[in-house]
């Protein structure tokens, strides 16, 4: 035992794991080297001395993983594994990320349910064998977590514009690393070259449906034609609308470029990709499902705006969530959560406006909640004319607020600038 003690000359800390625990036992020899190189020793929670000293603590001893620090600080679960990743160089991306008050709850959520079911995931679980949903463990997060925190740190080496779609291809490869470990974990068969064709060449994060096997209607010819059109006209506003405005009225001019991307990509491009593959047969349902004429915020934040979104947070947040808070405590958490997003794709490559996205999303979960009340009914905004006229002054005039003024003049403006728009 005095040789564990001992030998790290001026240790970072001692990790102290529960030694009975097969997952954690094997845990320990994987990462033995790697963490005795940074100064870290590996200690047994039932070891006399560590037993003595956590017994002060109020958690019970094996609940968790321990980090006993040099300087005589005592840290437990996800707090120990973020002060880890603090003391590591390449690690602290993750420390850095975890800053992040939502970050550091889902990192906090995920240990705890791992450290519950960590018998079982060793191979050695005392429970009735039942069919359970696959779910993402802490140390899934944390890998889909790390392309963003990993953005983050761009930013002294990239335009404002540039590291705006870096933090958005994070995000995105993220997004896949969430989905596609809980589609091969649910084992249903998939043939390799459509899963990596989900992965690098579509947008959307219904894995299930595009790795599927149910048969799909081929596209109808005037869907190919209103997706090009869509296409060429956001060429147009961007490369001809822009520069008929000119420089006049900066801010016009950053908003009309902004819509033509949008128009481009989101209504043109990705449409046209969801063609390309449901004419081949897979089952790649287009991401935008006419949201100007939605006649209920529920309707368009549920699917006619960015469908992937919507996907990635239904089967992967909203649901586990809604079982430790309820439906609507679940559904008012994930416009929080993109709204913490959104910062990071807006404000934080515009160094300024923060807030304001955030404040933008916890306004539509509000009015959403209002449109399922007994008196939000009365009034008639979950439908027709009165529905569309509430999604337009809720979800439209704020949008001023979710691409604010400092976004359009430092990363919307030069972008343009830089494609040749202006």
């Amino acid at each position: 035992m005095n040789t564990e003690i001992t030998d790290i000359k001026n240790a970072n800390g001692w990790i102290c794991f529960d030694v009975e625990c097969r997952l954690c036992a094997k845990l320990a020899r994987l990462f033995r080297p790697l963490l005795y190189r940074h100064r870290f020793a590996l200690l047994p929670l039932q070891t006399p001395w560590v037993t003595e000293r956590l017994a002060s603590c109020d958690e019970e001893l094996l609940s968790g993983m321990r980090l006993l620090t040099g300087e005589g600080q005592i840290h437990g679960g996800a707090d120990a594994l973020i002060e880890i990743a603090r003391r590591i160089w390449w690690a602290k991306p993750v420390y850095w990320l975890s800053r992040i008050p939502l970050v550091q709850s889902v990192l906090v959520m995920g240990y705890r349910w791992l450290a519950r079911n960590r018998t079982c995931l060793g191979g050695s679980c005392s429970r009735a064998a039942q069919p359970k949903r696959p779910t993402l463990g802490a140390l899934g997060w944390i890998i889909a977590l790390l392309p963003t925190a990993l953005a983050v740190t761009l930013e002294k080496t990239l335009p404002g514009w540039i590291w705006m779609w870096a933090m958005a291809l994070a995000l995105f490869i993220g997004a896949k690393l969430v989905t596609i470990p809980r589609f091969l974990r649910s084992r249903q068969s998939s043939d390799t070259k459509r899963l990596l064709t989900y992965a690098l060449l579509w947008p959307g994060m219904d894995v299930q449906a595009f790795c599927g096997v149910e048969p799909v209607l081929p596209p109808r010819g005037r869907e190919w034609a209103f997706a090009t059109a869509k296409t060429l006209f956001g060429a147009a506003v961007i490369w001809m609308g822009v520069r008929l405005i000119g420089a006049t009225h900066p801010f016009i001019t950053g908003w009309v470029g902004m819509i033509g991307i949008v128009l481009l990509l989101h209504f043109g491009f990705f449409q046209l990709l969801s063609l390309l593959w449901r004419a081949r047969g897979i089952n790649a349902q287009p991401i935008m499902h006419s949201p100007a004429a939605t006649t209920s915020l529920s309707r368009f934040w549920g699917g006619s705006w960015n469908a992937a979104f919507t996907d990635l947070m239904n089967e992967n947040l909203f649901k586990p969530l809604s079982r430790r808070v309820g439906s609507r405590g679940a559904l008012f958490l994930i416009f929080i959560i993109s709204g913490a997003l959104h910062e990071l794709v807006i404000s934080l490559p515009a160094h300024g406006g923060y807030g304001l996205p955030a404040a933008y999303f916890i306004l539509q979960g509000l009015a959403l909640l209002f449109e399922h009340t007994r008196l939000g009914r009365k009034l008639g905004i979950d439908s027709g004319l009165r529905g569309w006229c509430f999604v337009a002054l809720v979800a439209g005039v704020p949008a001023f607020c979710l691409f604010h003024p400092v976004f359009i003049h430092n990363v919307i403006l030069p972008m343009l600038h830089a494609i040749g728009a202006t």
